[in-house]
């Protein structure tokens, strides 16, 4: 517990900081499944597989970054995030995201297009993954990290035109099935 007492001329005020402990009842088994998912610049496709490594449903959350300020951005993948972990509430399932490291790829593709330089700035992955651990930890959703190597791939070889999904929802179902420790290669 911390204490902070700030003079504001005309009023005080008493800030208090507690410490919480994790959330006493986290849902880590993946026995009835997970909820993959996988984070992109303008949306956040995910899919619900089963315990079997089966789809049982797949779906996108949409949203605008274009010409937002920093607090704006910030707000909208909240509000994102909030959906989605409730939709792993829903389901009682555990959400699986992708480790991804974008520093490298912002930094070295310098000279694209306007409009791919655009995506590339806009691509808020870190805030995406904070607002989704945040609020899953208040909710007591578990979330579990899988290598993101080939998803996009294996998905479109795969499961895109099999199972009459987009890119992005099949490589969030090939995210969850690697997380079931379900093999699959290119």
């Amino acid at each position: 517990v911390g204490w902070s007492i700030e003079d504001h001329g005309t009023y005080y005020m008493i800030k208090c900081i507690v410490e919480e402990s994790e959330h006493p009842y986290l849902n880590h088994s993946k026995a009835d499944g997970v909820i993959g998912v996988d984070l992109n610049y303008n949306h956040i496709a995910f899919s619900n597989v089963n315990g079997q490594g089966q789809l049982l449903s797949s779906s996108c959350l949409y949203f605008s970054l274009e010409g937002k300020r920093s607090g704006q951005i910030t707000k909208i993948l909240e509000a994102e995030a909030i959906r989605l972990v409730n939709i792993a509430v829903q389901k009682k399932k555990p959400i699986v995201l992708e480790v991804l490291d974008t520093t490298l790829s912002k930094s070295a593709g310098r000279y694209r297009n306007r409009k791919q330089n655009r995506r590339m700035s806009l691509f808020a992955y870190k805030k995406m993954q904070d607002s989704i651990h945040s609020r899953a930890a208040k909710m007591g959703v578990a979330v579990f990290e899988v290598n993101p190597a080939f998803t996009s791939q294996i998905g479109k070889m795969k499961y895109m035109k099999q199972m009459h999904i987009s890119i992005h929802q099949a490589a969030s179902y090939v995210i969850g099935r690697r997380c079931m420790n379900l093999k699959e290669q290119v």
